[in-house]
């Protein structure tokens, strides 16, 4: 499946680079205004990704894609105006409507576990804290046990909600910073 993608990626960079100085779907694109440039730097960047995902199962063919992604001419998405995120012009984030639509999406005791446990700096990025002052959880991030029969609604919705999102950001130049690293070390 990974090479079917990295085929992809190829087949649209080569088609891209046809086009770097067309501008006819500056207001239709919703992450780059048009920029076809970026676009080729975002695929290179997503076949960085998937040669280092599958590196362990097929050395040779990740290490000839991840060199065809650093050695490209474009690039990769270098710094954060290159950043991959969807503007919120373009409609509400997924997360957002599904949340908002039934207003049932809370933390898990897990997630919860794990985001408070090493101090995730992003828990309130994701999250929204606890209500119930009843419970003793006003104010504090407090996660739902999976698995749990739960008649309603109402025993758990003071627990921590999903924050309300923003722009959908699918991949940032720091990611391809890290995915550089990995590759120099393999």
């Amino acid at each position: 499946v990974y090479k079917a993608f990295i085929a992809d990626l190829d087949d649209a960079i080569e088609t891209l680079e046809d086009y770097t100085d067309f501008t006819g779907f500056t207001k239709f694109d919703l992450v780059y205004n048009g920029d076809v440039n970026r676009w080729i730097q975002f695929a290179n960047s997503l076949k960085l990704r998937l040669a280092i995902r599958m590196s362990k199962v097929d050395p040779a063919y990740a290490k000839t894609t991840g060199e065809s992604a650093l050695a490209h001419a474009s690039g990769l998405l270098a710094d954060n105006a290159s950043n991959f995120v969807l503007s919120e012009s373009a409609g509400a984030h997924p997360l957002n409507t599904i949340n908002n639509g039934w207003g049932d999406i809370r933390m898990s005791a897990e997630m919860e576990s794990i985001l408070t446990g090493y101090t995730d700096p992003r828990l309130g990025a994701y999250f929204e804290p606890a209500t119930d002052e009843g419970l003793g959880i006003d104010g504090t991030y407090k996660g739902i046990r999976m698995g749990i029969d739960l008649p309603s609604k109402d025993v758990y919705g003071s627990h921590s909600p999903l924050t309300t999102f923003g722009g959908i950001q699918l991949m940032t130049s720091a990611e391809v910073e890290f995915l550089k690293a990995e590759a120099a070390l393999r």
